[in-house]
């Protein structure tokens, strides 16, 4: 209620990048119109994560595990399309680990994005071809009508020479 009523936001977080403070701010805007699009919000999270520092992880076979099966489990690869794991003891090995795993995951993004966009255009297609067969039907049936209203003016004609 305090939203709708006082106007009343979270506070500032604290070590927050400032890009999505001012995100939040923005998404939080009374004014509907000044608020930021969902593809937007979208497009800046995705900035955040490819471009601002990243904090690297330290690597485990726990972690790799983890990731082996989400692969598996939300992008539907099979094992040999996997990631090798890195050699735990060398660090250059594990920062391009890291790097693959932030490119794949960047891949894997795109090509929901562009699933996404075969389904609406799927969707709009079907939307076209009912309007088209609507539009074919109304043809259809125009002609129909011409046919019949020929067919009345024929007869009018007909009954107005019989009565001469």
């Amino acid at each position: 209620m305090k939203i709708t009523t006082e106007n009343f936001r979270p506070r500032k977080l604290n070590n927050c990048p400032s890009i999505l403070v001012a995100l939040m701010y923005r998404s939080w805007h009374s004014d509907p119109n000044e608020r930021p699009t969902l593809f937007f919000i979208k497009r800046v999270l995705r900035l955040i994560l490819n471009v601002l520092p990243i904090e690297k992880q330290k690597c485990s076979k726990e972690i790799i595990n983890d990731n082996k099966k989400q692969w598996i489990n939300e992008c539907n690869l099979s094992q040999k399309h996997l990631l090798n794991g890195p050699r735990l003891d060398n660090k250059d090995s594990v920062n391009i680990y890291q790097d693959c795993l932030r490119k794949a995951k960047h891949i894997t993004d795109v090509q929901k994005d562009m699933s996404e966009m075969e389904q609406t255009l799927e969707a709009f297609q079907k939307e076209k071809d009912i309007k088209k067969d609507h539009y074919d039907q109304l043809l259809i049936e125009n002609e129909k009508l011409s046919q019949q209203i020929e067919m009345l003016r024929e007869k009018i004609l007909h009954k107005k020479d019989f009565s001469k």
